[in-house]
């Protein structure tokens, strides 16, 4: 069943309609293949985000996707900029500072470094027992230590630490038992430390400001992911944006909204980050392209159920040109065929064999059927330029063919 299949026929070729680009869209989603037309698409979108003082984030693949300098904004100095790609300039934020408590904070560690390499499910308590040590006693001394920092304290500087932290001498006694029983133990989380201290992703989420303070002063946020090098560590990082855009504090913020534009974020990376959470979100709108669109709905069909608007561009493989040309749907077209054929009077016997034109009757018969049409056919997905797309805005059941230039 496409989007238009309730309706017995297409509407008649209407003028040409000025569409508005927009965040009254809703959830957009960019499906198809134009690179050109994804670009008109995602920079009214961001604009207009940008005059209705949104906070606007531009997720990116490095190798690809548009930047915001200076294809949306003309300034730079409003665009915040981070990038996980090696050897890249890159802007930091404090990534746990959404977490709410210290113990939720531990947690959301062990959380990234089982996703980054799984933890054995026998140490897990263990190494979050340790975290929680180290950093009560490195906050006891008045030392402020980053994740990408952890590796710079051995279990021994820690077990000094505990001797003569301010701390008291009945938990000095139970840090001192465990700490004794967890040197065995202490090379596996220190691999850990290590990584994150070499590792872009490390630094990139040990900053001290919040995304909210960061948009104090800036309008975009623009993170290039390295999907072709780094896939894994690029989706960990995807999430945790995602994270803490779920947990954005509004109240210290100048933008009351989030606005979040995802162009060409390989479909499992949009999947295993779970990028979907931000469709669901009340004060978060989405604009993201999907180059294969048949590839992303076989595994889930949330992506197609929480959008508000699409825009097809120029589909290049045969499967995902039949799955758009489905997904608009079918009518009923009218079919009208008329038979006609003729009857001769039966002669009599004072005819004497012969037949009376004058006395033949011609019938016609009107056969009305009604055989299923596609609204706009595979062929029209595979055949729209540079500039060109078919949309459907849910919202209102709208649809037609747009030129974006």
């Amino acid at each position: 069943m496409g989007f238009l299949s309730g309706f017995l026929k297409p509407r008649s070729s209407p003028k040409q309609k000025i569409i508005s680009i927009g965040t009254e869209l809703g959830n957009v989603a960019v499906i198809g293949n134009s690179k050109a037309g994804k670009e008109v698409l995602f920079k009214n979108y961001a604009i207009d985000a940008y005059n209705s003082d949104a906070a606007v984030f531009l997720f990116r693949n490095a190798a690809m996707g548009m930047t915001t300098y200076p294809q949306i904004s003309s300034s730079l100095s409003i665009v915040c900029e981070m990038d996980n790609s090696d050897n890249a300039m890159t802007e930091q934020f404090d990534a746990l500072a959404h977490c709410g408590t210290e113990a939720d904070k531990n947690s959301a560690i062990i959380k990234l470094f089982d996703a980054y390499s799984p933890i054995d499910a026998n140490k897990k308590m263990n190494y979050q027992s340790y975290i929680d040590i180290m950093r009560k006693l490195l906050r006891a001394a008045g030392k402020h230590v980053s994740l990408n920092e952890f590796y710079n304290y051995s279990i021994e500087d820690i077990d000094a630490l505990n001797r003569r932290a301010p701390v008291p001498q009945i938990d000095r006694d139970r840090n001192e038992r465990f700490l004794n029983g967890f040197r065995v133990d202490a090379m596996g989380i220190e691999s850990y430390f290590r990584a994150f201290s070499e590792n872009t992703i490390g630094y990139i989420i040990s900053g001290n400001k919040t995304l909210d303070k960061i948009f104090q002063t800036k309008d975009f946020m623009e993170v290039s992911f390295d999907f072709s090098s780094k896939q894994a560590e690029s989706e960990i990082l995807l999430s945790i944006f995602i994270d803490n855009i779920k947990k954005y504090n509004f109240s210290a913020s100048r933008k009351k909204r989030i606005i979040v534009v995802a162009d060409e974020i390989p479909n499992e990376s949009l999947i295993n980050s779970g990028f979907i959470r931000l469709l669901k979100m009340t004060d978060c709108q989405t604009i993201f392209t999907i180059s294969d669109i048949a590839g992303l709905v076989d595994k889930s069909n949330d992506w197609i159920e929480a959008a508000n608007s699409y825009f097809f561009l120029k589909q290049n493989s045969n499967k995902n040109k039949e799955y758009c040309a489905e997904l608009m749907g079918k009518y009923e077209k009218e079919k009208v065929s008329n038979t006609s054929g003729q009857t001769n009077q039966k002669p009599s016997i004072f005819s004497l064999g012969l037949i009376d034109p004058r006395k033949t009757t011609v019938t016609t018969n009107r056969t009305i059927t009604y055989e299923k049409e596609y609204f706009y056919p595979p062929e029209v997905f595979a055949g729209l330029g540079d500039y060109e797309s078919v949309y459907y805005f849910k919202n209102d059941n709208e649809h037609g063919r747009l030129n974006l230039k």
